[in-house]
C-alpha cells in the first residue's frame, strides 16, 4: 500500500505582510477613533428623538385628563 497525500492542511501560516493587512483594514473599516465622533452624534440625535416623544406623550396625556 502506498502513502497518499493528505491534502497539505496544517497549522503553518502563509507568508503575509501584517502591516499592509492592518493598513488596508483601517482603510476599509476606519480606525476606532474615526468612528467614535459618529457614535456620539447618533447618541445625541437619539436623545433628542426620545425627548420629543416624551413631550408628545405628555401633551397627549394632558389633553386626555
Amino acid at each position: 500500500m502506498t502513502k497518499q497525500w493528505h491534502g497539505g492542511k496544517g497549522s503553518k501560516r502563509r507568508n503575509s505582510n501584517d502591516e499592509a493587512y492592518a493598513d488596508n483594514w483601517d482603510k476599509i473599516f476606519g480606525k476606532k477613533e474615526d468612528v467614535m465622533p459618529h457614535l456620539k452624534y447618533l447618541e445625541d440625535a437619539l436623545e433628542e428623538i426620545r425627548d420629543d416623544f416624551e413631550k408628545i406623550a405628555d401633551e397627549k396625556n394632558e389633553k386626555d385628563d
